[in-house]
């Protein structure tokens, strides 16, 4: 009778009964890493560069056969006509030619993507570079051609003088001062909350926790949310919560109302401009009505969202994560566990190491504890 019992309940599970639910295979949980033997290690803004690796180059157009008393004149239409972008800041645009003693290059411009192989070509197809620098400086500019330029400005003697040897650039003040080693109290806060997140990981795959440092009270936690909403990623969920903590504690007063509202309509106006045709201007005008995050602070009252704040993940934010921390003024973020292939902080330097990127306007230190899993 117990036999017939037992294949009874065998074929009704064969013929579909509900079965309960899998638990999740050990290989798709996180496997259980003490952080207590490990120190945070700070992740610089640059990433180091082998000293024998080759220097990262951008290809330009340059003006060369200039004589030595038109060089002015040429590089005044090149930077009208074809003004180099931020990146390329440390480029000196002209330099002396080694071929023909008294004469000149300039840089005219950065070589179109998918370039032609004709440098002059290229140089045509922009129609201010045309008139204002071929057309106009015919008679002094005996040849156009392509040229590399260093595409990172040296922050050390040894990399300028490697530079220089490529075309001259200035020397450059470092991004940011480098990380510092955090103190045995500072190891011993990072690893509290980090080993928090690593818990609050477990089931979704990541976890951030915003926490106020002068108290050591956390502000907001978010896990990983992607399986309902591809952008509910952790730290944009710790961040929502950031922000509605932040609304309901701090009620938008009337002059701050009146404040974003003058200020939407100054970039109506700056739009408007730019359409006219007013574009320098226009440009010039939004540097100078910028508010700094320390005047907003004055005018509303109260920290901009989760300035001075510290951030705790499991793994490595990826981009677009890392950028909301930027956005949201974090001050320091500290995580578990390196993402080589999505993360932002810990890969070369650019995309992916993004608090060392010049062109953003804040910047937090970065920590690791560099383990294998959470």
């Amino acid at each position: 009778m117990r036999n017939m019992t037992r294949v009874k309940a065998h074929n009704t599970l064969r013929r579909g009964a509900p079965r309960a639910r899998r638990r999740p295979r050990r290989r798709d949980m996180p496997a259980r890493t003490s952080l207590d033997a490990r120190a945070p290690r700070g992740i610089p803004a640059k990433a180091p560069r082998d000293a024998d690796a080759a220097l990262p180059t951008r290809r330009c157009v340059v003006a060369t056969g200039i004589p030595a008393r038109a060089t002015s004149a040429v590089l005044a239409s090149a930077r009208a006509a074809a003004p180099l972008p931020a990146s390329l800041a440390h480029v000196k645009r002209a330099r002396a030619s080694a071929r023909t003693k008294g004469t000149t290059e300039v840089v005219v411009k950065l070589a179109s993507e998918g370039a032609s192989a004709s440098a002059r070509g290229d140089a045509e197809s922009d129609a201010a570079v045309r008139a204002d620098v071929l057309e106009r400086h015919a008679d002094v500019i005996a040849s156009v051609v392509y040229a590399d330029v260093p595409a990172e400005g040296p922050e050390d003697r040894e990399t300028w003088e490697k530079a220089c040897a490529i075309w001259p650039v200035s020397l450059t003040a470092p991004a940011e001062r480098e990380t510092e080693t955090p103190s045995d109290e500072e190891a011993a806060y990072f690893r509290k909350w980090t080993k928090q997140a690593c818990e609050g990981a477990k089931m979704s795959g990541n976890c951030a926790i915003i926490v106020d440092p002068a108290r050591d009270v956390e502000i907001a936690r978010g896990v990983d949310e992607s399986a309902t909403h591809p952008l509910r990623h952790a730290v944009i969920a710790a961040v929502d919560l950031a922000a509605k903590r932040d609304v309901a504690m701090y009620p938008e007063k009337e002059h701050v109302e009146a404040l974003i509202e003058a200020r939407r309509m100054e970039k109506l106006e700056r739009d408007a401009l730019e359409i006219a045709g007013v574009g320098d201007d226009a440009k010039k005008r939004k540097r100078e009505v910028q508010t700094k995050g320390s005047a907003m602070t004055e005018i509303m009252g109260r920290p901009y969202l989760c300035t001075g704040y510290d951030v705790f993940l499991a793994r490595e934010p990826c981009i677009m994560c890392a950028m909301g921390l930027v956005h949201s003024r974090l001050k320091r973020v500290v995580f578990a566990v390196c993402d080589n292939i999505n993360g932002a902080l810990s890969g070369p330097s650019g995309i992916r190491r993004l608090h060392g990127v010049r062109s953003l306007n804040h910047h937090y230190s970065v920590f690791s504890f560099d383990a294998e899993e959470i």
